[in-house]
């Protein structure tokens, strides 16, 4: 990653004893950073992207990030979460697709099962 005109690599976790919080600039109520496991990344070219953690605003407003505890530089970005948009993106398909499925596949039990000469026995 580029920090400061110059490319740089780091750990996938943060150094520990390193604390994020957003600071609600009128009211002065702190958000903590949600630590997350879930391990999502997004690469583009040279650059990957590592999700560290969620924020969760209970306030609208001007917040100023805070960081404790880091030694050397990083790069950060705050993005909101397109995860629940991307998986209902999915479901619309998914669901419809899946109905669609099962409705041919009773459709073909029902036309097989309905053959003359099926289920009797020869005279």
């Amino acid at each position: 990653m580029h920090v400061d005109g110059a490319f740089r690599q780091f750990p996938d976790r943060l150094p520990d004893g390193t604390r994020i919080h957003a600071e609600h600039l009128a009211a002065g109520t702190r958000t903590e950073l949600q630590p997350t496991n879930m391990g999502m990344t997004f690469q583009s070219g040279q650059t990957e992207r590592i999700a560290i953690g969620t924020l969760t605003f209970s306030q609208s407003g001007r917040h100023a990030l805070r960081l404790e505890g880091l030694d050397a530089p990083r790069a950060f970005s705050l993005r909101e979460a397109r995860f629940l948009q991307h998986a209902r993106r999915v479901g619309a398909f998914l669901v419809p697709g899946g109905l669609l499925f099962v409705t041919g596949v009773v459709w073909l039990i029902i036309v097989v099962s309905a053959r003359p000469g099926r289920g009797s026995a020869p005279q």
